[in-house]
């Protein structure tokens, strides 16, 4: 039977702070879980908004997405 837990710690999937941090970032299907780099690309979106940040993306040549985030303005 399934139980109530007083509290858990489920952390981040991804580290934001770092891939979001203005830099140009290349970002693979084995980064990303479920492989789907369209998705991540939304995800990455919404955590670039609630930063206050937007977010440029791009597929490479090679078929990996590139992200970097910059200042609203």
């Amino acid at each position: 039977m399934a139980q109530k837990l007083e509290n858990f710690d489920f952390g981040t999937q991804y580290p934001w702070d770092e891939w979001l941090d203005g830099d140009a970032w290349e970002i693979t299907p084995s980064d990303v879980i479920g492989d789907n780099l369209s998705r991540f690309a939304g995800t990455a979106r919404t955590q670039a908004k609630k930063r206050n940040l937007k977010l440029r993306t791009r597929s490479n040549p090679a078929g990996n997405l590139v992200i970097q985030a910059y200042a609203k303005g």
